[in-house]
Order: structure tokens, then C-alpha cells, then sequence
């Protein structure tokens, strides 16, 4: 082609398509880190369980089956459902179908984050520190219902910054002349955050992390209101609260009723502490989850993941 001088708006475009091509690359690069071999054991026990419920009629038992010495013990199974699927997505090519499922919810995460910016702002920062966070968690990519709440979590904060954005266009004055015309926004609504709570809390027991997000981001909004940062104003904010408060009591529809309510009492009260009085000082990069950053174990192992992690803090 002829040359032509440099202009602000050749310059605009390229670094719209730049930025557009760092989003694929990143979301490429999800489904090729979440694309592995499944071996840990922890996974192949979701898969064991899964076929157990499909053949004793779905349901999670009441009472552990799998450990004779816990028979009579309580079993609070609040993954059962993806136990299911896991267990019928493994039987697919013996292990290749888990796999490839935890592939394309690893890169559907990670497109939800890329969708989630302000509008007419470049993207790729939020691409590069994108990229830091699935290095940092590449370790969840196993199959287990960890990465259902990675989506859960994305899944919920587009919605919640599309609905936001949406509002905010609404009360700009529309303008149409001969030669522009301003296209009506159409309003986002929050009430499909009820079903997927509802499915979510089937899934995996970390179900509490999205509503304690959705409770800060409500708490925010409505502080913000005070200095003219917030967009929770009249019926907005009845709106999100009634919202909230209909995800909460879709996180009840599980055959385990309130213990998907006390699962994080559970597992940074019980299950942490044990699994830390297990591993004892030399925990594998896997079990660092079970520990603050301020104890000794952590900083003795720099892995990929916890250098990842530090940088994107």
C-alpha cells in the first residue's frame, strides 16, 4: 500500500485491534493451561462419587460410603452434583472428556474477565494482569468444582459491572438527528444471578465466596452513594438488595439446605486447620491453599504460581 502519514485515528485503531488480540491470546492461552492430564486423587474421588450417586439414584447419601471407619459420620457433600458430571464427562475417553470440560470452563472464565471493562478504555492491562491470574491458579485445573466457582465468580462480576454500566447509560439524554442516531440501551437485569446461584451452590461448597462478593459490592455501592461515586440510588437499591437476598435463599435449594450457609465455617474452621496439622511445615504446591501468607510454609516454596500471584497483588 501507498504510504499515508501517521494520524491520531490510525494510531486508535491499532491499539483497538492490539488490544483485541491480547484477549484472544489470553483466552487461548486458559484453554491450553486448563487442557491436562488428569491424576490427582482428589479428582478421581468426585469421579468415584459421581458414579456411585448415578447408580443409587442421584441422590448424596446422608452417611459417609466410602470411608469404613466414618460410616455413621455425617456426609456434607455439597459438590454432588458436579460429581456427576464429572464422573460422565470422565467416562468419556477415560479421562479425556474431564479434561476437555475443564478446558472450556477454564476459558470461559477467562473470557468473562476480558468482557468485563469500561467502555472506551484499552483493555490491555487488564489482558496482562488477566494472564498473571491464570498463571497464579493454573494448580485449581483438575477437574475438581474449584473451577465451577472461578467461573461463578467472572460469571458474577460482568453482570454485576454490566448492569451498573447500563444504568449509567440510561440517564444519558438520547440524541437523533438527521445524521446520528443514538441506539437505546437495553436495560440488564440481576435476576439471572438467582438461578446460577441456585445451580452453583450444587457445585461446589465455595459457593459462599459469590455471595460475600455480591454483599461487599452492595455494601460499596451504597457507601459510594454518600461521596456521588454509587449507582445503588431508589429503586435501584431496593432492586439489589431484594436480588441478594433471593440469592441467598437460592443457595438453600441443595438437598443440604443451610450447611451450603456453613460451608465456609467448615472449611476455614475444620478442614484447613486439619489439612495444615497434616502437612505439618512441607506442604506441596497444591495444599499452600490451607495456609495464610503469613506463615513460614508458604514463603519456602516459590512456585510459578505463588511469584504469579504476589505480582498481580
Amino acid at each position: 500500500p501507498e504510504w499515508e502519514p501517521l494520524s491520531p485515528e490510525i494510531v486508535e485503531d491499532e491499539a483497538i485491534r492490539g488490544d483485541f488480540m491480547l484477549r484472544c491470546a489470553v483466552i487461548l492461552l486458559a484453554l491450553l493451561v486448563g487442557c491436562r492430564q488428569i491424576v490427582e486423587t482428589t479428582t478421581l474421588l468426585h469421579v468415584k462419587t459421581g458414579k456411585y450417586l448415578a447408580a443409587h439414584g442421584y441422590w448424596p447419601p446422608a452417611n459417609d460410603v466410602f470411608t469404613s471407619t466414618a460410616t455413621e459420620h455425617r456426609w456434607v457433600n455439597l459438590s454432588w452434583l458436579w460429581d456427576l458430571v464429572s464422573s460422565g464427562a470422565f467416562a468419556i475417553g477415560e479421562g479425556i472428556g474431564l479434561s476437555l470440560l475443564t478446558a472450556i470452563l477454564v476459558a470461559l472464565t477467562w473470557w468473562m474477565l476480558a468482557k468485563t471493562s469500561r467502555d472506551n478504555v484499552s483493555t490491555w492491562w487488564g489482558s496482562v494482569v488477566g494472564a498473571g491470574t491464570l498463571l497464579a491458579s493454573n494448580t485449581h485445573f483438575s477437574g475438581q468444582p474449584e473451577t465451577v466457582t472461578l467461573l461463578g465468580m467472572a460469571m458474577l462480576l460482568w453482570r454485576l459491572h454490566a448492569w451498573r454500566q447500563s444504568q449509567r447509560e440510561s440517564d444519558q439524554p438520547l440524541v437523533a438527528t438527521e445524521t446520528v442516531q443514538t441506539e437505546i440501551v437495553r436495560p440488564v437485569s440481576l435476576w439471572p444471578l438467582v438461578p446460577m446461584f441456585a445451580l452453583w451452590s450444587n457445585l461446589d461448597s465455595r459457593m459462599f465466596l459469590g455471595l460475600f462478593a455480591l454483599l461487599l459490592w452492595g455494601i460499596g455501592e451504597t457507601l459510594g452513594n454518600g461521596s456521588g461515586r454509587g449507582s445503588l440510588v431508589g429503586s435501584r437499591r431496593k432492586q439489589f438488595w431484594t436480588v441478594f437476598a433471593a440469592c441467598v435463599g437460592a443457595s438453600l435449594l441443595n438437598p443440604l439446605g443451610w450447611h451450603s450457609l456453613a460451608a465456609p465455617i467448615v472449611l476455614y474452621g475444620s478442614e484447613y486447620p486439619a489439612l495444615r496439622s497434616y502437612v505439618g511445615l512441607a506442604p506441596t504446591p497444591d495444599e499452600l491453599r490451607a495456609f495464610p501468607l503469613w506463615t513460614s510454609a508458604v514463603w519456602t516454596l516459590w512456585t510459578l504460581p505463588f511469584l504469579s500471584g504476589l505480582c498481580v497483588l
